[in-house]
């Protein structure tokens, strides 16, 4: 069995067993060497016909669905194909029984002479190996020390270039207050100006308006009095020519006065 592959499950009789597991390809029952259409084509199909019986409510068709799904993920990607082919083919291979190691060799010859001077080679050898493990380890730490020490300078030089740049930031805004507020109170004084000049020029205007209309209707006034007064004079001069008229014609007075007088209305 594969490293890929799960055990199906099932049961008989209620009682739950372990079937022998399938390949990727036995499961979605193509051959090794099919098309990536033949393999989707299957897996639809096997995956419809075990969602129907998982409605059926089977519980050995979830257990399906689940090493079909799988199956079809391994099998659908090319790399991940030929991995597969590949751990496939190493697991179908007979196993071969691994060939001795030299030490394994040599100990396999009880009473060996050479025996004592191999085990005292190999602990010197193992001495120095673990003294150059400790070395390269040590050294490394110093490293990681001293990149952790550049580290936390850096950081606190960060730190400290981000305090200077927030204590600017805050200096600027104080200076951009002060100046908006040096702005509004010129601002507001100038609107003052500005309101009391606008409200001045409008009261002299009004004011002259005014005095131009009294004089005016003064004008008018006198104008309408001495138009009249000329009216009346002429009416005047109307009737007592009219009747001296009718005194030379020899009309009496009050015939005169009823001709007349309509000069005077």
């Amino acid at each position: 069995m594969g490293r890929d592959e799960r055990p199906e499950t099932g049961k008989i009789d209620g009682t739950e067993v372990i079937q022998v597991a399938k390949t990727h390809y036995q499961l979605l029952e193509v051959a090794q060497d099919a098309s990536l259409d033949t393999i989707q084509t299957m897996y639809e199909r096997r995956r419809a016909a075990l969602e129907a019986e998982k409605a059926r409510g089977s519980e050995h068709a979830n257990t399906q669905l689940w090493a079909l799904n799988e199956a079809f993920t391994a099998l659908s990607n090319a790399d991940s194909r030929a991995a597969y082919d590949a751990r496939l083919a190493g697991t179908l291979r007979s196993p071969r029984r691994p060939s001795r190691t030299p030490v394994e060799t040599v100990a396999a010859s009880e009473g060996s002479r050479f025996w004592p001077w191999i085990m005292a080679g190999l602990l010197v050898v193992a001495t120095l190996w673990g003294w150059d493990r400790w070395q390269t380890a040590e050294t490394e730490r110093i490293r990681a020390d001293e990149r952790a020490a550049v580290a936390r300078e850096a950081a606190a030089a960060a730190t400290e270039a981000a305090a200077r740049a927030r204590a600017e930031a805050e200096a600027a805004e104080l200076q951009r207050r002060r100046v908006l507020t040096d702005v509004s109170r010129d601002h507001s004084a100038a609107y003052a100006a500005r309101s009391a000049t606008t409200a001045q020029a409008i009261a002299d205007t009004h004011q002259q308006y005014s005095k131009a209309r009294q004089d005016r209707n003064q004008e008018t006034e006198a104008r309408r009095r001495e138009a009249d007064e000329a009216r009346r004079r002429a009416a005047e001069g109307r009737y007592w020519a009219c009747m001296n008229a009718n005194l030379e014609r020899g009309v009496s007075g009050s015939q005169s006065e009823m001709q007349c007088g309509h000069f005077r209305r």
